[in-house]
């Protein structure tokens, strides 16, 4: 009986075991990822560099694990590091180890520089088990030169209004850097060189750039470019310097047209018109004109306007109002500060499209 009793135990315990390896093949233990694959250096610090500079260096990717490993994906950090397509799909086998060539294009960076490449392996058996590991590159680029400042800001003008500002451009390890030939897309902003005050070849490069406001502009608008220049430099051989500006009217209606469909506007509706001042104003009349005529639509109408002084006036005319308009004249009373009150006037044209919806002209 005890020895009966021993073998269905001897049985029952085999049979545990194949139960155990069967769970075991099936369903492997979570593994650290330092347990799978590693990455040789984690860091490499290329130390200072030039602007312009490629740096080329490989990485060794580590299986320290009991089955192969296949690369699935490698994702630089940006566009500056360049991993060659072809590691992708290579298989690593057991104990092995695959060498990963990656490029680092420092461009026109300075200062600090840092990238991290993410490299995805999966086991060659369980390919939905993705691990990720990460290679780290960093160093410092020192300038060619340098701009101060690095950018110009305008601010707002008025129509016709201009401003200048200097930019200098001061060498760093270029050596007897020269600034030339500036360009600009945007009419705006032009900019000219200046003559250096000493003939030194460490002395400093200076342009004006200067904003001109069009006197015809009749609405907000912001302007922004960047203006170029040729240096001397052959790691650097173009200066970039973004310009912005900001070019604000007197008086702005929105919209500056009032465009009318064939089927009429919609009747018990309202058009709405903004006007904005680029100084505190209150408004004075709101005329509806006609063919030889103009109507008071304020006193006609009992249409309240904005007595307070604002910026921004919100007009709201019944629809009923522009039949047969040819458009609208608004009158402004605006207070420039230290008791200046001018007059300004803006007017909004009236556009019907006729029944063949020509196109407005």
């Amino acid at each position: 009986m005890s020895r009966y009793t021993a073998r269905n135990v001897l049985t029952i315990v085999a049979g545990l075991c194949i139960v155990l390896a069967l769970w075991t093949r099936l369903h492997p233990r979570s593994l650290r990822v330092s347990e799978v694959v590693t990455v040789d250096p984690p860091v490499l610090d290329f130390g200072t560099v030039f602007q312009a500079q490629t740096i080329s260096h490989s990485f060794s990717l580590l299986n320290r694990s009991d089955c192969g490993l296949r690369v699935v994906g490698i994702r630089p950090s940006c566009s500056c590091t360049v991993v060659a397509d072809k590691m992708l799909k290579e298989v690593i086998p057991p104990g092995g180890h695959l060498t990963i060539p990656v490029d680092y294009e420092v461009g026109e960076g300075t200062g600090p520089l840092s990238s991290l490449i993410s490299i995805y392996v999966a086991a060659t058996n369980a390919i939905e088990h993705l691990y990720e590991v990460q290679a780290h590159l960093k160093g410092t680029a020192l300038p060619e030169f340098t701009t101060e400042p690095a950018m110009i800001d305008f601010g707002s003008l008025k129509p016709g209004e201009q401003s200048s500002k200097t930019v200098t451009f001061l060498p760093q390890n270029a050596k007897n850097l020269r600034i030339s030939d500036p360009v600009s897309r945007v009419p705006e902003f032009q900019a000219c060189m200046q003559q250096k005050k000493t003939d030194s070849s460490d002395a400093p490069s200076t342009a004006v750039i200067t904003f001109h406001a069009p006197t015809n502009a009749s609405r907000q608008e912001t302007l922004s470019e960047v203006v170029r220049f040729k240096t001397s430099s052959k790691r650097v051989p173009t200066a970039s310097i973004h310009v912005v500006g900001k070019i604000v009217p007197d008086v702005e209606i929105i919209p500056n047209m009032v465009v009318v469909p064939s089927s009429g506007l919609a009747e018990g509706g309202q058009t709405e018109l903004t006007v904005r001042t680029s100084e505190l104003s209150r408004v004075m009349h709101l005329t509806r004109k006609v063919r030889n005529a103009s109507l008071d639509i304020q006193s006609s109408n009992n249409l309240a306007t904005a007595d307070a002084r604002s910026k921004t006036h919100h007009l709201r005319i019944p629809n009923a109002l522009l039949t047969q308009a040819i458009g609208v004249s608004v009158e402004l009373e605006v207070h420039g500060g230290a008791d200046r009150i001018e007059a300004r006037s803006v007017f909004v044209p009236i556009k019907c499209l006729s029944s063949n919806k020509q196109e407005i002209e």
